[in-house]
């Protein structure tokens, strides 16, 4: 009699955060036959990286060889990492005592790379034409935005070419000598 065992197949495709309908299969099947179904189920290692579409495969008497795939897609989130790894997880259980498969027998897990859509930057944006206060001071409002969500925090620091001109924000005088710290909350 063949060994009972899960086999796991080449991954095909690999999911893209920045399209959901982009995904990956993975084939698997049994090494030998059971007397009853055998049903396994799966999670992705890491939910913030990935999903698992098909959660469960049913194997029977009749299809236990022939390959079923589970499909997988990137979760998209906003952060810059370069296409994270994760793992496709499975668990085994049985319908009947006397399939030979039971919870501890090992499902092979499937290593995913996600496709990242996000890159690290900054984009300034001129929001108003330049403009004067009432005591004649030049007025230009800027936008400052992070491209990505960042993972920790980040320091931009603004220079005048005018050491004369100081930096405003519109509640009062930027703190640390012209410098604004993005953090992850902001």
């Amino acid at each position: 009699a063949d060994a009972v065992g899960v086999l796991v197949g080449a991954v095909v495709g690999q999911p893209d955060e920045a399209a959901s309908t982009t995904t990956a299969e993975v084939p698997y099947s049994l090494t030998s036959r059971p007397t009853a179904d055998v049903t396994l189920t799966f999670t992705p290692s890491d939910a913030d990286e990935g999903a698992v579409v098909t959660t469960a495969l049913t194997f029977n008497t009749a299809n236990w060889a022939t390959p079923q795939t589970v499909t997988v897609s990137a979760v998209n989130d906003d952060i810059d990492d370069d296409g994270r790894t994760w793992n496709v997880e499975g668990t085994v259980s049985a319908s009947g005592e006397l399939t030979g498969y039971s919870a501890g027998v090992a499902v092979p897990d499937a290593v995913i790379t996600n496709i990242d859509d996000d890159a690290a930057g900054v984009d300034v944006t001129l929001l108003a034409g330049t403009d004067t206060d009432e005591d004649g001071a030049m007025i230009v409002t800027i936008q400052i935005k992070l491209k990505s969500e960042p993972v920790g925090a980040v320091t931009c620091t603004a220079t005048p070419v005018d050491a004369m001109i100081p930096f405003v924000r519109a509640e009062g005088q930027l703190p640390s000598g012209n410098t604004l710290v993005f953090r992850d909350s902001d």
